[in-house]
């Protein structure tokens, strides 16, 4: 074999050789870090603007100093007219549930009422801006009748909005799942403690009822009765507080909203 063969062959090896040998390395994926978790937000919302809104109106051709009246004193929200609305239809249907006088709105049932009213009736309407708290805007309705007789006939209604679902809440919205029971048992709790301060026995005329007219105030949850749903009438409307101390694990943690 020629020199020069032999060292074409022995190159040719040496070749194969460092090919068989050679480290291969699969390409690999970049490695991506997850990003941490974003924080939670949580949304503070400025106390929307009011203004009230009040207005009276007489019996038409009533020339005497004791003629029949319809007032009105109503909290409005110019930036929020949905709330507005809300507000007005709520105040109408509490109005109509106490009266015979019929409205598609507050100024047409006042006049319905005075179209039916004799001389000293009177109503009075009125929507009150009771607190703002984080996502919570709550108000008192009330309707005031007298239509004769010793006394008036008032009846009131809370309306708690919720500016993060936009919405009214009702009972179950605040509380916790699977704890209505002892929602109500703290209720009864709150209603013994008023009974006993006011000496009426419940256990004859007067016992305990349930009642979602509630509002989330600073100190607990209050609820609201009308007059003659559980005591004399002598006794006005009468309000019962469950506090928030009473109302831990029942309530929902985001509508524990006691002072600042």
């Amino acid at each position: 074999m020629s020199h020069a063969r032999s060292a074409f062959l022995l190159t040719t090896l040496l070749l194969a050789s460092c090919q068989k040998h050679e480290e291969v390395v699969a390409p690999t994926e970049p490695v991506v870090q997850a990003a941490p978790p974003a924080p939670v937000v949580v949304q503070e919302f400025l106390a929307l603007k009011t203004q009230t809104v009040t207005w009276e109106r007489i019996a038409p051709d009533c020339r005497k100093k004791d003629c029949a009246k319809a007032a009105a004193s109503i909290v409005q929200f110019p930036d929020k007219p949905d709330l507005s609305s809300l507000v007005q239809e709520n105040l109408l249907a509490l109005a109509e549930a106490g009266n015979p006088a019929r409205g598609e709105n507050l100024q047409a049932f006042a006049d319905s009422f005075l179209k039916k009213s004799s001389r000293r009736h009177e109503a009075k309407l009125n929507a009150t801006l009771l607190r703002q708290q984080g996502p919570l805007v709550a108000i008192q309705l009330d309707a005031d009748f007298y239509t004769g007789g010793a006394h008036g006939n008032p009846s009131s209604r809370y309306l708690n909005y919720d500016r993060h679902a936009e919405k009214l809440l009702v009972l179950d919205d605040v509380i916790l799942d699977g704890q209505g029971p002892a929602f109500v048992q703290a209720e009864q709790e709150a209603h013994k403690a008023w009974m006993k301060a006011k000496g009426i026995d419940s256990s004859t005329q007067w016992p305990f009822k349930e009642n979602d007219n509630f509002t989330l105030d600073a100190e607990g949850v209050r609820i609201k009765y009308n007059a003659y749903a559980i005591a004399p009438y002598s006794e006005g409307q009468p309000e019962l507080l469950i506090p928030y101390a009473a109302l831990k694990g029942i309530l929902k943690p985001e509508w524990m909203l006691p002072a600042p």
